[in-house]
């Protein structure tokens, strides 16, 4: 009988808090915060979690553009609980399944002040660094073409570096958010593609967690 890793995968909360399904790992793809507020992080979202930990094993977290003030700060290093995991550009072994997460997003003008906003160009530097073994990767940043537009607009806002790395490392699992009218899943060259946003584009909680077994 294959042992299956239950996952429960978010994003962009946006100082929301939801209901947590029962599940081996809590993966959360960014902007978890206010904007401009990162202490919610530490004041309310921490609290969160220590509320629900009965539910999960493990939480893996990947800051977003709206999480800039906490990422800014060395201070919630200190007050991170050892089932908590900042994923920074960087990778972690949970029972077999490798995860890296990123939090990185392309440049626009409503985001060019955010420090993990940059170019395509300079974002390809950094998803260079996911591992060729990686299973499972989250990041903030939907790759191009997938689960990237918005409504009533006929282009794609993702990153056409993130889909070329995705292409080369062909993880089982890719889990973004970013986008909240992107919501969707699809599966192709053997990667499945989550847009795991739970607010719509009115910043309204309308989405569910999205539950992944992993093999």
């Amino acid at each position: 009988m294959l042992n299956l890793l239950k996952i429960c995968a978010v994003s962009d909360l946006h100082g929301k808090t939801f209901l947590i399904p029962k599940c081996n790992v809590l993966a959360i793809a960014g902007d978890i915060s206010v904007k401009g507020d990162g202490f919610w992080f530490l004041r309310q979202f921490l609290p969160f979690l220590e509320d629900n930990k009965h539910k999960f094993d493990m939480c893996l977290v990947v800051f977003g553009n709206h999480d800039d003030s906490i990422q800014l700060s060395d201070v919630y290093k200190d007050d991170v609980p050892d089932y908590v995991k900042i994923l920074n550009n960087t990778a972690f072994t949970y029972k077999g399944v490798k995860f890296f997460g990123s939090p990185f997003t392309i440049q626009s003008p409503e985001i060019i002040e955010s420090m993990t906003a940059f170019d395509d160009d300079t974002l390809g530097t950094f998803y260079a660094d996911i591992p060729f073994d990686t299973d499972f990767l989250i990041t903030h940043m939907p790759p191009y073409g997938i689960g990237d537009t918005v409504i009533n607009q006929d282009y794609h806002l993702g990153s056409q570096n993130l889909l070329a790395r995705v292409w080369c490392v062909k993880p089982k699992v890719h889990v973004f958010g970013h986008i909240h009218t992107g919501k969707k899943y699809t599966e192709v060259n053997g990667t499945k593609f989550y847009n795991v946003s739970l607010l719509n584009e009115n910043y309204n909680l309308v989405y569910k967690p999205t539950i992944i077994n992993l093999a």
